[in-house]
């Protein structure tokens, strides 16, 4: 909807009411059950909440509606989603319907984005060139190759918010396809979800999210297939995965079938920039060390740093919109942006949030009770430890973009409750022993 008026800023706000009803469930949801965050987890977010909140008052920011933008980057959908996925999705059902939504509902953006790249980039970007600082598409030219590549938006407005969902969405039809493998239903919609969030990816030309899946999914396999000694063979990824390989298989097949010359391109695109060629130098060698640097810069910014939102991407709506000086960036590294928004202080803290969010998942990893839920906290884990750290260096603007946000905050919160759902069984089992239990209260009755 935003982008289809043009970016209105009266649409960017809107979201805020479609939340309420969220912010709302999720608080009756507390007070039912009075089940707090893992421990480890609390004191960090509470530490969090209070370094945000007091640093909005730093006499460095250069105009006081920073801080509302650096409150809405770096801490609403944090307590908003986290505690959403931890309370209101505490069942196999609950989050069969939610992530069956989610799956089915990939299929509009990506047959969009794939228009695109076969038909035109113009597709439903005409109102957006008009007016506004947004990039529907970029023509990426791989010269060396002599070809352009398009990175479209699909139906967002731009491509990185088409990347960061297409990421998301790769994580949900994973987890959909592990969590229910015993359904085939269940597990074609999940599959093929990540099929077409695969798509979405790479037809969105990010390098960075691209990166960060395969990593994700590298790292995910990796630690699936190992096992400690006395664990039994059913928590090993090959008895959840092996059957659904031609499944697999079938929706890649089938998706390249439909868009093979784009999907071909940007398999170049990707590889020839990321990796480089004899002629072209690699993104890795030429601008990662640069992001890496720039670590050099925290200890400049002091223990307070310059304030809340002083690295806020919402900025350019002050500067654009109303005119306002605000703030310069410093850097594309997000462990350096929190230094100068928060200091040495905020940074350490942020560090330890995340590292106490580690540890939950893996605490949760540990004491899942069936193979289904161990793997689908352990994608999570493997998603977030890259996420995390490595991701943090290539730049903080997908930290902080709300949409991605919305997303991870809530996994996150899901993969921490997990453990604790009701066991998962069958509908034939459960109405198999209902009979059961009634058969042999119907015989107590007449031997009595």
């Amino acid at each position: 909807m935003r982008k289809l008026w043009g970016n209105d800023m009266t649409i960017y706000f809107a979201k805020f009411i479609l939340m309420q009803p969220i912010i709302l469930k999720t608080l009756k949801a507390w007070r039912k059950e009075r089940d707090l965050l893992p421990r480890i987890v609390r004191a960090p977010l509470m530490v969090w909440i209070g370094v945000v909140l007091l640093n909005s008052f730093n006499p460095n920011l250069a105009h006081p509606l920073e801080s509302l933008l650096g409150i809405h980057s770096d801490l609403f959908y944090l307590v908003i989603f986290l505690p959403a996925g931890y309370y209101l999705l505490r069942s196999f059902r609950e989050v069969n319907i939610l992530f069956t939504l989610l799956c089915v509902f990939t299929i509009f953006p990506t047959i969009i984005g794939t228009m695109q790249q076969t038909i035109t980039p113009a597709l439903w970007n005409e109102r957006v060139l008009e007016g506004t600082e947004l990039r529907p598409f970029l023509d990426r030219g791989i010269h060396v190759l002599r070809e352009s590549y398009f990175q479209v938006n699909s139906v967002f407005v731009d491509p990185g918010r088409y990347a960061s969902y297409g990421a998301m969405m790769l994580l949900v039809g994973v987890g959909t396809g592990l969590l229910f493998s015993r359904s085939r239903v269940y597990s074609f919609v999940g599959w093929s979800a990540f099929g077409m969030s695969a798509i979405n990816i790479l037809f969105s030309g990010v390098r960075r999210t691209m990166v960060t899946a395969v990593a994700t999914i590298l790292a995910f396999i990796l630690l699936s297939a190992w096992t400690k000694r006395g664990v039994g063979r059913a928590t090993r990824l090959g008895i959840l995965l092996v059957k659904r390989l031609p499944l697999v298989a079938g929706v890649f097949a089938l998706l390249y079938a439909v868009a093979a010359q784009p999907i071909e391109k940007g398999i170049r695109y990707f590889s020839s920039t990321l990796f480089g060629t004899e002629t072209m130098q690699s993104e890795v060698s030429s601008r990662l060390p640069g992001y890496v640097s720039q670590l050099s810069l925290i200890p400049k910014f002091g223990l307070l740093g310059q304030g809340t939102g002083s690295a806020s991407l919402g900025k350019q709506y002050l500067q654009t919109r109303l005119g306002l000086s605000t703030t310069p960036y410093v850097s594309e590294n997000g462990f350096t942006d929190k230094a100068s928004a928060y200091g040495i202080l905020g940074l350490t803290v942020w560090v330890w949030l995340l590292g106490a969010i580690l540890i939950a998942l893996w605490d949760a990893r540990k004491n899942a009770p069936d193979p289904q839920r161990k793997a689908f906290v352990t994608l999570i884990f493997s998603w977030s430890a890259f996420f995390f750290t490595i991701t943090q260096l290539w730049g903080s603007q997908i930290i902080q973009d709300y949409l991605n946000q919305s997303f991870y905050w809530l996994l996150i919160g899901v993969a921490l409750s997990c453990p604790q759902w009701a066991s998962h069984q069958p509908l034939k089992m459960v109405q198999l022993r209902k009979a059961v239990d009634g058969n042999l209260r119907w015989s107590e009755g007449l031997g009595q």
